[in-house]
C-alpha cells in the first residue's frame, strides 16, 4: 500500500501452498483491504481461488482458499463488499464436462462461506469479469460466455441475497 505521495506504507505476501500465486482483484471495506486471486495447489496440480482481508496496517485478518467443484483450476476475477461487510467473489471455475463456469461466492465479514452459485451456459466457456452488490445484497455478475466454440456473448447474471439466480441476460 502506498501513500498519496507514492511512499510505500506496507507490503505483504500471501502464499498458502508455497508455490505460484497471483492477485487479480482488490476492494476496500472501511479501512480494510481485500484481495483475491489464485494459488497453485501442488497436491491437485491446479489453481484454487484465494481471498484475503488485511487491516489498514497490512496485518492479515483472514484468508480463505476455495477449491472448485471438480478440483481443477479456479481463480478470482473480481470481488465486492456489501454495506454490512459481506464479501462477494466471482471467478472462473474449471469443471469436468463443462469447461469453465462463473462461480460466485458470498463470504461473511469473517471469511466464512455463506453461499456458492455456479452459472454454466451450453457447457462451454463462461468467464466472469465484474461483480457488483446492491444495498439488499443482490449480486450482479457479468462477463463473457461462449454460445459456440467461436461465438462469445456478454452474459449478465443476477442473484438474490440467498444466492439464487433470479435473472440472466445475454447479448
Amino acid at each position: 500500500l502506498t501513500a498519496s505521495d507514492g511512499t510505500l506504507l506496507w507490503e505483504t505476501t500471501l502464499d498458502p501452498f508455497g508455490d505460484n500465486d497471483y492477485g487479480s482483484a482488490v476492494a476496500f471495506s472501511g479501512t480494510d483491504i481485500l484481495v483475491g486471486g489464485a494459488t497453485f495447489n501442488p497436491t491437485q496440480q491446479a489453481y484454487d481461488m484465494v481471498v484475503a482481508r488485511y487491516d489498514v496496517d497490512g496485518n492479515l485478518l483472514w484468508d480463505e482458499t476455495i477449491d472448485g467443484i471438480s478440483s481443477l483450476n479456479d481463480a478470482v476475477t473480481a470481488l465486492a463488499v456489501s454495506d454490512i461487510g459481506n464479501v462477494f467473489i466471482t471467478g472462473g471455475s474449471e469443471t469436468t464436462g463443462s469447461l469453465y463456469d462463473y462461480r460466485t461466492i458470498k463470504l461473511s465479514p469473517n471469511g466464512a462461506e455463506v453461499w456458492n452459485s455456479t452459472y454454466d451456459y451450453e457447457s462451454l466457456y463462461d468467464v466472469p469479469a465484474a461483480i457488483e452488490v446492491d444495498a439488499n445484497e443482490n449480486v450482479v455478475v457479468t462477463g463473457g460466455s461462449s454460445a459456440t466454440f467461436d461465438n462469445w456473448d456478454f452474459a449478465t447474471v443476477k442473484y438474490d441475497a440467498q444466492g439464487n439466480q433470479i435473472a440472466e441476460h445475454r447479448l
